[in-house]
């Protein structure tokens, strides 16, 4: 008030004058403490001595807290608090985060720190183990959140054991929730606490003969949970750590499920990298070793990887057959998380096969199961394989529901390694659309998300689509180097779309004039299909096709006829295979090189070379 009034704010003449240096004098001659942190501490100290302590207890409880744990601290809390209330120290809310318990705050944070701060740490250590020990005994659908918490008040208790189990559970949990941060900020906890006890952070390399079983279980809980989080975060190299990490604690064990359950995640991250190879050697020991520990589910699972291996490696057959004979077992024992496994698989290799009904089919049969089961993250997988099968039925508007719905739940979930699958499909979609622009912005999204995720196989998809973004924007160097990138790469795994970037380089040098080099890939396509190979599988095998047609026809070359027939009788095969009148027509109209073959079929050879030579697109 004295300096408002030196500085004129309130005048000294004013009708009010008097009463301001009334109180501004008698504020003065008052000591006044010299921080906020002081004058908290003088209201704490004027308080009755058993309110002084019920607000005590309250404070190790945390700035909001409940009647009932109050009382497990101190009995007489409840006769004290509608005197706390009163003083306004703290103050009920009206949503409490527990049912049927009534909860309160403290009225501002620093009420709330500087009241903990006068709490003897001996009785702190107490007080904050009374509290876990309440906490721990919560039930309801809500419990769970409160794991973190339960962890936190042991440690503060000094209870290391205590605290790690139930940072475990806490990690568990916010697994389950896709709360990615939260559960490797748990683990990160949990091993803090058990490091100095019993391992060191690098490993079981110095583990100590004596270490506890239980202690070399709950860092297994531990690390399942991180290498899950980091399995859907792309995080490779930890997560390969990790799964190192477990293979030694199964063997420290001696424990064949574990064994199984190490080399079941040994076959998902070579899975997700396309190592064919190490994904069918893992799945084989994963079932060998779950049979031998009698877990059927965990068997499936690695039945299902092996499927999944052997089809992708270029035994379609043997990986369907496999799959088949999974889903049966699956169905019978009722395991509907593996049946829907399987089915996911079958589906893949419906694509590959170019069975588009049955691709519908058993998407549409695998979402039911994923949606009974509560599988956040196979929902968002099934929807984006749904939006691909309506795509590859020509039916855009479907098809982009799906997949931006599937692509929302992978980022609600937070799983960024799959991100590229939905956005490849929408590439592809916008192309056909005639949103160059937009593909080619989709398509770099999804590289970047798949070399982050050493997802070599959706690498080189992804740079295909960038290609045909680039040519269709008639970039055509930009397009050279793309399609040049996604035929290294896909000849590096032996995947099938190095026919589709061989065929993007043809059409390019065709787009240029260059004829001789336009001929050049077409022939490295030919030899290919003379020494038995087959373009099934990988994309777009009728654009492949077509390509060839079109290069040969533009050329004279005779073998120009023999294209056009095989891509339009392949087109045709897969159309009348599709019940429907209406999806039939899509499927033949709108799909860019689906009309471009009917049209090259009507139109006759000439033309249709001469009209594909002006559209570059294709």
């Amino acid at each position: 008030v004295k300096m408002l009034i030196d500085q004129g704010a309130i005048e000294t003449g004013g009708p009010h004058s008097e009463r301001w240096l009334l109180h501004a004098n008698r504020l003065l001659a008052t000591h006044v403490p010299a921080t906020l942190t002081g004058v908290l501490q003088a209201r704490l100290d004027g308080l009755p001595a058993p309110e002084k302590q019920t607000l005590q207890e309250a404070s190790v409880i945390g700035q909001v807290f409940w009647d009932q744990a109050l009382v497990a601290l101190d009995e007489r809390a409840l006769e004290l608090l509608p005197a706390l209330v009163r003083r306004e120290l703290t103050l009920p809310r009206a949503d409490p985060a527990l049912d049927g318990l009534r909860e309160y705050a403290f009225r501002h944070k620093i009420l709330h720190q500087v009241t903990y701060d006068t709490v003897l740490k001996r009785k702190r250590r107490e007080l904050h183990g009374k509290v876990a020990h309440w906490l721990s005994g919560l039930a309801g659908v809500r419990a769970n959140d409160f794991l973190g918490i339960t962890a936190e008040h042991y440690d503060k208790a000094g209870d290391a054991v205590n605290a790690a189990e139930y940072h475990a559970r806490a990690a568990e949990h916010a697994r389950e929730r896709f709360a990615h941060d939260s559960a490797l900020h748990h683990v990160r906890r949990a091993l803090a606490l058990l490091d100095p006890i019993e391992l060191a952070e690098t490993g079981l390399g110095h583990a100590k003969a004596s270490t506890p079983v239980a202690a070399l279980r709950l860092r297994w809980r531990l690390l399942c949970a991180r290498e899950r989080t980091l399995d859907m975060q792309g995080r490779r190299k930890e997560q390969r750590a990790d799964i190192d990490a477990l293979d030694m604690l199964a063997d420290a064990l001696d424990d064949d499920h574990r064994r199984a359950h190490v080399a079941w995640r040994r076959s998902i991250i070579a899975m997700r990298t396309a190592d064919w190879e190490a994904c069918e050697s893992a799945a084989r020991r994963a079932m060998a070793l779950a049979a031998r520990s009698g877990d059927h589910a965990l068997r499936l699972r690695g039945q299902r990887q092996l499927a999944s291996a052997l089809a992708s490696s270029g035994n379609p057959e043997s990986g369907r057959a496999l799959a088949h004979q999974g889903l049966a077992e699956a169905r019978e024992r009722g395991l509907r998380p593996n049946e829907a496994f399987f089915l996911n698989t079958l589906s893949v290799i419906a694509s590959h096969q170019d069975d588009l009904m049955g691709l519908l089919e058993l998407t549409r049969q695998s979402l039911v199961i994923d949606r009974e089961t509560g599988d956040r993250r196979a929902e968002a997988i099934t929807l984006g394989t749904l939006g691909a099968s309506w795509m590859v039925l020509g039916d855009h508007v479907q098809a982009k529901r799906d997949l931006e719905e599937g692509l929302r739940l992978i980022r609600t979930n937070g799983d960024r390694a799959l991100e590229c699958t939905p956005l490849i499909n929408l590439s592809q979609l916008a192309l056909w659309q005639g949103d160059d622009a937009h593909a080619l912005a989709l398509a770099h999204s999804a590289l970047g998300m798949a070399v982050a995720a050493e997802a070599r196989d959706w690498e080189a998809v992804a740079l295909l689509y960038i290609g045909h973004a680039e040519q269709a924007l008639g970039r055509h160097a930009k397009a050279l180097q793309a399609y040049e990138r996604a035929r290294a790469r896909a000849l590096e795994i032996d995947h099938p779309l190095q026919h589709g970037a061989t065929a993007g380089l043809a059409r390019v040098a065709l787009a240029q004039g260059d004829t001789v080099t336009a001929l050049q890939q077409v022939e490295v396509l030919l030899t290919h299909m003379a020494d038995g190979g087959t373009l099934e599988g990988g994309e777009s095998p009728r654009l492949v096709e077509m390509t060839c047609y079109v290069v040969l026809e533009r050329l004279g070359d005779a073998r120009a006829a023999a294209w056009l027939e095989r891509a339009h009788t392949h087109l045709m095969a897969k159309a009348v295979t599709i019940p429907d009148a209406a999806l039939r027509q899509g499927f033949l109209n709108n799909i860019t090189e689906h009309r471009e073959i009917v049209a090259a079929w009507l139109a006759g050879p000439m033309s249709a070379a001469s009209a594909m030579g002006r559209t570059p697109s294709i």
